[in-house]
Protein backbone atom coordinates (compact mmCIF):
# COMPACT_ATOMS: atom_id res chain seq x y z
CA UNK A 1 0.00 0.00 0.00
CA UNK A 2 1.21 3.50 -0.48
CA UNK A 3 2.18 5.99 1.99
CA UNK A 4 0.16 8.70 -0.15
CA UNK A 5 -2.64 11.81 1.36
CA UNK A 6 -5.30 9.50 0.30
CA UNK A 7 -4.45 6.34 1.95
CA UNK A 8 -2.96 8.40 5.26
CA UNK A 9 -6.52 9.84 5.43
CA UNK A 10 -8.04 6.47 4.89
CA UNK A 11 -5.94 4.77 7.82
CA UNK A 12 -6.77 8.07 9.80
CA UNK A 13 -10.44 7.54 8.89
CA UNK A 14 -10.29 2.89 9.63
CA UNK A 15 -8.42 4.10 13.18
CA UNK A 16 -11.08 6.82 14.60
CA UNK A 17 -14.11 4.33 12.51
CA UNK A 18 -13.69 1.51 15.08
CA UNK A 19 -13.38 3.84 18.21
CA UNK A 20 -16.32 5.49 17.08
CA UNK A 21 -18.46 2.56 16.27
CA UNK A 22 -17.62 1.52 19.55
CA UNK A 23 -18.88 4.48 21.51
CA UNK A 24 -21.79 5.87 19.37
CA UNK A 25 -23.49 2.35 20.84
CA UNK A 26 -22.47 2.97 24.49
CA UNK A 27 -25.81 3.92 25.99
CA UNK A 28 -27.67 1.20 23.97
CA UNK A 29 -25.31 -1.50 24.30
CA UNK A 30 -26.89 -4.82 24.57
CA UNK A 31 -30.85 -3.68 24.87
CA UNK A 32 -32.42 -5.85 22.32
CA UNK A 33 -35.64 -4.27 22.31
CA UNK A 34 -35.68 -1.71 19.48
CA UNK A 35 -38.36 -0.13 20.55
CA UNK A 36 -36.81 0.63 24.07
CA UNK A 37 -33.87 2.39 22.20
CA UNK A 38 -36.28 4.52 20.63
CA UNK A 39 -38.16 5.42 23.83
CA UNK A 40 -35.39 5.73 26.11
CA UNK A 41 -32.90 7.35 23.63
CA UNK A 42 -34.81 9.16 21.17
CA UNK A 43 -32.57 8.76 17.50
CA UNK A 44 -28.73 8.44 19.10
CA UNK A 45 -26.91 10.92 16.59
CA UNK A 46 -24.33 11.37 19.23
CA UNK A 47 -23.37 9.99 22.55
CA UNK A 48 -25.37 9.65 24.84
CA UNK A 49 -25.96 8.72 28.87
CA UNK A 50 -25.79 5.42 29.88
CA UNK A 51 -28.84 4.18 32.06
CA UNK A 52 -28.56 3.48 35.35
CA UNK A 53 -29.42 -0.34 34.35
CA UNK A 54 -26.84 -0.82 32.01
CA UNK A 55 -24.47 -2.89 31.82
CA UNK A 56 -21.61 -0.59 31.23
CA UNK A 57 -23.21 1.52 34.43
CA UNK A 58 -20.61 3.45 35.60
CA UNK A 59 -19.49 4.67 32.18
CA UNK A 60 -19.92 7.94 31.01
CA UNK A 61 -21.06 9.01 27.40
CA UNK A 62 -18.16 9.16 24.94
CA UNK A 63 -16.41 6.31 27.00
CA UNK A 64 -16.05 2.91 25.37
CA UNK A 65 -17.44 -0.56 26.36
CA UNK A 66 -15.32 -3.33 27.50
CA UNK A 67 -14.40 -4.30 23.90
CA UNK A 68 -13.04 -0.49 23.02
CA UNK A 69 -11.00 -0.55 26.36
CA UNK A 70 -9.32 -3.66 25.29
CA UNK A 71 -9.17 -1.78 22.00
CA UNK A 72 -7.30 0.86 23.39
CA UNK A 73 -4.96 -1.52 25.11
CA UNK A 74 -4.39 -3.04 22.43
CA UNK A 75 -3.43 0.23 20.04
CA UNK A 76 -1.26 1.77 23.34
CA UNK A 77 0.72 -1.60 23.37
CA UNK A 78 1.90 -1.77 19.35
CA UNK A 79 4.12 0.89 17.62
CA UNK A 80 3.79 1.31 13.20
CA UNK A 81 5.18 -1.21 11.52
CA UNK A 82 5.26 -4.50 13.38
CA UNK A 83 2.62 -6.64 15.24
CA UNK A 84 3.60 -7.65 19.02
CA UNK A 85 1.55 -10.02 20.11
CA UNK A 86 3.28 -10.49 24.03
CA UNK A 87 2.97 -6.12 24.25
CA UNK A 88 -0.80 -6.79 23.79
CA UNK A 89 -0.63 -9.93 26.14
CA UNK A 90 0.49 -8.11 28.77
CA UNK A 91 -1.15 -5.09 28.65
CA UNK A 92 -4.49 -6.67 27.91
CA UNK A 93 -3.70 -8.91 31.34
CA UNK A 94 -2.86 -5.82 32.59
CA UNK A 95 -6.01 -3.71 32.72
CA UNK A 96 -8.02 -6.30 34.32
CA UNK A 97 -7.05 -5.59 37.79
CA UNK A 98 -9.25 -3.00 39.11
CA UNK A 99 -11.07 -2.83 35.87
CA UNK A 100 -14.52 -1.29 37.02
CA UNK A 101 -16.37 -1.99 33.70
CA UNK A 102 -18.15 -5.21 32.72
CA UNK A 103 -16.06 -8.49 32.16
CA UNK A 104 -17.58 -10.81 29.84
CA UNK A 105 -16.87 -14.40 29.37
CA UNK A 106 -14.57 -14.45 26.68
CA UNK A 107 -12.60 -12.19 29.19
CA UNK A 108 -12.93 -14.83 32.35
CA UNK A 109 -12.02 -18.07 30.33
CA UNK A 110 -8.66 -15.89 28.77
CA UNK A 111 -7.87 -14.79 31.71
CA UNK A 112 -8.54 -18.27 33.47
CA UNK A 113 -6.30 -20.14 30.92
CA UNK A 114 -3.62 -17.17 31.26
CA UNK A 115 -3.38 -18.04 34.77
CA UNK A 116 -2.54 -22.17 34.10
CA UNK A 117 0.26 -20.73 31.85
CA UNK A 118 -1.45 -21.11 28.92
CA UNK A 119 0.75 -18.85 25.61
CA UNK A 120 -0.79 -15.85 24.10
CA UNK A 121 -1.02 -18.19 20.97
CA UNK A 122 -3.07 -20.58 23.52
CA UNK A 123 -5.01 -18.30 25.88
CA UNK A 124 -8.53 -17.91 23.45
CA UNK A 125 -11.57 -18.87 25.79
CA UNK A 126 -14.14 -20.96 24.35
CA UNK A 127 -16.60 -17.73 22.70
CA UNK A 128 -17.74 -17.36 19.59
CA UNK A 129 -18.84 -13.75 19.88
CA UNK A 130 -17.82 -11.60 17.15
CA UNK A 131 -16.04 -8.76 19.39
CA UNK A 132 -12.38 -10.94 19.66
CA UNK A 133 -12.43 -9.97 15.78
CA UNK A 134 -13.85 -6.42 15.98
CA UNK A 135 -10.41 -4.99 17.34
CA UNK A 136 -8.52 -6.20 14.15
CA UNK A 137 -9.01 -2.20 12.69
CA UNK A 138 -5.93 -1.69 15.40
CA UNK A 139 -3.69 -4.55 13.44
CA UNK A 140 -4.36 -3.54 10.11
CA UNK A 141 -3.31 0.26 10.83
CA UNK A 142 -0.12 -0.97 12.70
CA UNK A 143 0.77 -3.23 9.51
CA UNK A 144 -0.60 -0.77 6.51
CA UNK A 145 2.36 -1.19 4.57
CA UNK A 146 3.38 -4.83 5.28
CA UNK A 147 1.96 -8.07 3.28
CA UNK A 148 -1.33 -8.86 3.53
CA UNK A 149 -0.75 -12.50 4.87
CA UNK A 150 1.29 -10.59 7.39
CA UNK A 151 -1.58 -8.69 8.52
CA UNK A 152 -4.05 -11.23 8.31
CA UNK A 153 -2.08 -13.85 10.47
CA UNK A 154 -1.92 -10.82 12.87
CA UNK A 155 -5.32 -10.25 12.86
CA UNK A 156 -6.29 -13.63 13.43
CA UNK A 157 -3.58 -14.08 16.28
CA UNK A 158 -4.51 -10.72 18.15
CA UNK A 159 -8.32 -12.38 18.01
CA UNK A 160 -7.59 -15.97 19.33
CA UNK A 161 -6.04 -14.51 22.18
CA UNK A 162 -9.18 -14.22 23.88
CA UNK A 163 -11.56 -15.61 21.40
CA UNK A 164 -10.25 -19.29 19.81
CA UNK A 165 -13.56 -20.03 18.57
CA UNK A 166 -12.18 -21.02 14.79
CA UNK A 167 -15.46 -19.01 12.96
CA UNK A 168 -14.48 -16.23 14.92
CA UNK A 169 -10.91 -16.01 13.92
CA UNK A 170 -11.71 -16.79 10.35
CA UNK A 171 -13.98 -13.85 10.65
CA UNK A 172 -11.09 -11.73 11.67
CA UNK A 173 -9.13 -12.78 8.46
CA UNK A 174 -12.18 -12.20 6.30
CA UNK A 175 -12.94 -8.54 7.52
CA UNK A 176 -9.25 -8.20 7.51
CA UNK A 177 -9.15 -8.73 3.81
CA UNK A 178 -11.93 -6.66 2.81
CA UNK A 179 -10.27 -3.56 4.63
CA UNK A 180 -7.18 -4.27 2.86
CA UNK A 181 -9.56 -4.01 -0.45
CA UNK A 182 -11.17 -1.04 0.69
CA UNK A 183 -7.87 0.67 1.27
CA UNK A 184 -6.73 0.13 -2.00
CA UNK A 185 -9.93 1.46 -3.29
CA UNK A 186 -11.88 -1.04 -4.04
CA UNK A 187 -15.90 -0.33 -3.44
CA UNK A 188 -17.21 -1.75 -0.48
CA UNK A 189 -19.86 -4.34 -2.10
CA UNK A 190 -17.14 -5.56 -4.12
CA UNK A 191 -14.79 -6.44 -1.56
CA UNK A 192 -17.64 -8.20 0.77
CA UNK A 193 -18.93 -10.47 -2.25
CA UNK A 194 -15.20 -10.66 -3.59
CA UNK A 195 -13.74 -12.12 0.08
CA UNK A 196 -17.07 -14.17 0.84
CA UNK A 197 -15.79 -16.56 -2.18
CA UNK A 198 -12.62 -17.76 -0.04
CA UNK A 199 -13.12 -20.85 1.03
CA UNK A 200 -12.79 -21.29 4.74
CA UNK A 201 -12.40 -24.66 6.98
CA UNK A 202 -14.90 -23.39 9.55
CA UNK A 203 -16.83 -20.52 8.31
CA UNK A 204 -19.81 -20.61 5.70
CA UNK A 205 -18.87 -16.58 4.68
CA UNK A 206 -20.67 -17.32 1.55
CA UNK A 207 -23.81 -18.24 3.17
CA UNK A 208 -24.06 -15.47 5.72
CA UNK A 209 -23.20 -13.13 2.85
CA UNK A 210 -25.67 -14.18 0.54
CA UNK A 211 -28.13 -13.85 3.96
CA UNK A 212 -27.12 -10.46 4.14
CA UNK A 213 -26.93 -9.37 0.63
CA UNK A 214 -31.05 -10.69 -0.25
CA UNK A 215 -32.36 -8.74 2.69
CA UNK A 216 -30.30 -5.57 1.07
CA UNK A 217 -31.91 -6.40 -2.11
CA UNK A 218 -35.68 -6.74 -0.54
CA UNK A 219 -35.29 -3.64 0.48
CA UNK A 220 -35.93 -4.29 4.18
CA UNK A 221 -34.96 -1.56 6.46
CA UNK A 222 -32.16 -1.85 9.05
CA UNK A 223 -33.76 -2.80 12.24
CA UNK A 224 -36.01 -5.48 11.11
CA UNK A 225 -33.29 -7.33 8.88
CA UNK A 226 -30.87 -7.19 11.64
CA UNK A 227 -33.53 -8.64 14.25
CA UNK A 228 -34.14 -11.42 11.38
CA UNK A 229 -30.35 -12.01 10.92
CA UNK A 230 -29.97 -12.04 14.46
CA UNK A 231 -29.10 -9.28 17.22
CA UNK A 232 -26.73 -11.35 19.41
CA UNK A 233 -22.89 -11.72 20.03
CA UNK A 234 -22.49 -15.04 18.35
CA UNK A 235 -20.46 -15.20 15.28
CA UNK A 236 -23.12 -16.71 13.14
CA UNK A 237 -25.44 -14.05 13.19
CA UNK A 238 -23.58 -10.87 13.84
CA UNK A 239 -21.16 -11.54 10.76
CA UNK A 240 -24.42 -11.52 8.50
CA UNK A 241 -25.26 -8.56 10.59
CA UNK A 242 -22.68 -6.60 9.72
CA UNK A 243 -22.36 -6.97 6.15
CA UNK A 244 -25.74 -6.18 5.75
CA UNK A 245 -25.06 -3.00 7.68
CA UNK A 246 -21.86 -2.20 5.30
CA UNK A 247 -24.05 -3.31 1.98
CA UNK A 248 -26.98 -1.26 3.34
CA UNK A 249 -25.28 1.75 4.15
CA UNK A 250 -21.78 1.94 2.78
CA UNK A 251 -22.54 5.12 1.19
CA UNK A 252 -22.88 6.93 4.59
CA UNK A 253 -20.34 6.55 7.55
CA UNK A 254 -22.95 8.48 9.70
CA UNK A 255 -25.95 7.22 8.59
CA UNK A 256 -24.26 3.60 8.90
CA UNK A 257 -23.33 3.83 12.69
CA UNK A 258 -26.65 5.17 13.69
CA UNK A 259 -28.83 2.75 12.03
CA UNK A 260 -26.65 0.24 13.56
CA UNK A 261 -26.90 1.75 16.96
CA UNK A 262 -30.60 1.74 16.40
CA UNK A 263 -31.21 -1.93 15.92
CA UNK A 264 -29.75 -2.54 19.24
CA UNK A 265 -28.28 -5.86 20.29
CA UNK A 266 -24.65 -6.91 20.04
CA UNK A 267 -24.17 -3.16 18.43
CA UNK A 268 -20.57 -2.42 19.72
CA UNK A 269 -19.09 -5.36 17.94
CA UNK A 270 -20.56 -4.65 14.74
CA UNK A 271 -20.06 -0.91 15.42
CA UNK A 272 -16.74 -1.14 15.59
CA UNK A 273 -16.08 -3.38 11.91
CA UNK A 274 -18.52 -1.18 10.13
CA UNK A 275 -16.54 1.75 11.49
CA UNK A 276 -13.59 0.53 10.57
CA UNK A 277 -14.61 -0.09 7.02
CA UNK A 278 -16.84 2.82 6.43
CA UNK A 279 -13.66 4.81 7.79
CA UNK A 280 -11.32 3.29 5.36
CA UNK A 281 -13.66 3.86 2.69
CA UNK A 282 -14.60 7.67 3.12
CA UNK A 283 -11.63 8.75 5.07
CA UNK A 284 -11.51 10.95 8.55
CA UNK A 285 -13.18 13.68 6.89
CA UNK A 286 -16.43 11.67 6.65
CA UNK A 287 -17.09 11.12 10.08
CA UNK A 288 -18.82 14.10 12.37
CA UNK A 289 -16.61 16.92 14.21
CA UNK A 290 -18.48 15.84 17.04
CA UNK A 291 -18.10 12.46 17.41
CA UNK A 292 -14.16 12.60 17.53
CA UNK A 293 -14.70 15.93 19.99
CA UNK A 294 -16.49 14.05 22.35
CA UNK A 295 -15.01 10.99 22.55
CA UNK A 296 -13.67 10.71 26.41
CA UNK A 297 -10.03 9.04 24.65
CA UNK A 298 -9.50 11.91 22.07
CA UNK A 299 -6.50 13.03 23.06
CA UNK A 300 -4.53 9.80 22.99
CA UNK A 301 -5.79 8.53 19.39
CA UNK A 302 -4.93 11.44 18.34
CA UNK A 303 -1.13 11.52 19.53
CA UNK A 304 -0.47 8.06 18.77
CA UNK A 305 2.07 7.43 15.72
CA UNK A 306 -0.96 6.09 13.54
CA UNK A 307 -3.12 9.00 13.61
CA UNK A 308 -2.06 12.94 13.07
CA UNK A 309 -4.20 15.85 15.07
CA UNK A 310 -6.77 17.38 12.11
CA UNK A 311 -5.90 21.19 11.25
CA UNK A 312 -8.36 23.25 12.76
CA UNK A 313 -7.65 25.87 9.87
CA UNK A 314 -5.93 26.65 7.35
CA UNK A 315 -2.23 26.53 6.74
CA UNK A 316 0.82 27.35 4.54
CA UNK A 317 3.78 25.26 4.71
CA UNK A 318 6.83 26.00 3.09
CA UNK A 319 8.86 23.35 0.81
CA UNK A 320 12.20 24.12 -0.05
CA UNK A 321 14.16 21.22 -2.95
CA UNK A 322 16.72 21.25 -5.15
CA UNK A 323 16.49 20.55 -9.25
CA UNK A 324 18.24 18.13 -11.34
CA UNK A 325 20.60 21.40 -12.39
CA UNK A 326 21.44 21.72 -8.36
CA UNK A 327 19.17 24.87 -7.89
CA UNK A 328 17.37 25.44 -5.06
CA UNK A 329 14.03 26.11 -6.09
CA UNK A 330 11.37 27.10 -3.63
CA UNK A 331 7.35 26.22 -3.13
CA UNK A 332 4.43 26.70 -1.19
CA UNK A 333 2.02 23.81 0.34
CA UNK A 334 -1.10 25.61 1.12
CA UNK A 335 -2.86 23.11 3.30
CA UNK A 336 -6.89 23.07 3.73
CA UNK A 337 -8.63 22.68 7.42
CA UNK A 338 -9.10 19.32 7.78
CA UNK A 339 -7.63 16.64 5.92
CA UNK A 340 -6.81 17.47 1.67
CA UNK A 341 -8.84 14.79 -0.28
CA UNK A 342 -6.56 15.67 -3.73
CA UNK A 343 -3.93 17.92 -4.31
CA UNK A 344 -3.53 20.24 -7.35
CA UNK A 345 -0.51 21.90 -8.50
CA UNK A 346 0.21 25.32 -9.89
CA UNK A 347 4.00 26.06 -11.31
CA UNK A 348 5.37 29.22 -13.37
CA UNK A 349 8.04 29.63 -15.23
CA UNK A 350 11.46 29.86 -12.97
CA UNK A 351 13.88 32.43 -13.97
Amino acid sequence: MSNSPSSQNQLHGLLWGTFIGDALTLGSHWIYNQSKINRVFGRITDYVDVPADSYHKGKQKGDFTHYGDQTIVLLDSQEPGAFDLPAFADAWKAMWPGYSGYVDGATKGSLENFAHGLSPQESGSESNDLAGASRLGIVVNVLADQPLEDVVLAARTQTAMTHGDAQVVDSAEYFTRVLRRVLDGEAIAAALKAESTRIYADTPAGDWFAKAKSLVDEGVETAAALAKLGLTCHVDEAFAATVFVLLKHGHSFEEALIENTMAGGDSAARGMLVGAVLGAAHGKQAIPANWIEGMSAREKISTWPGDAPTRTKPETERVTFTNRDGQSLDARLELPAGEPVAFAVFAHCFT
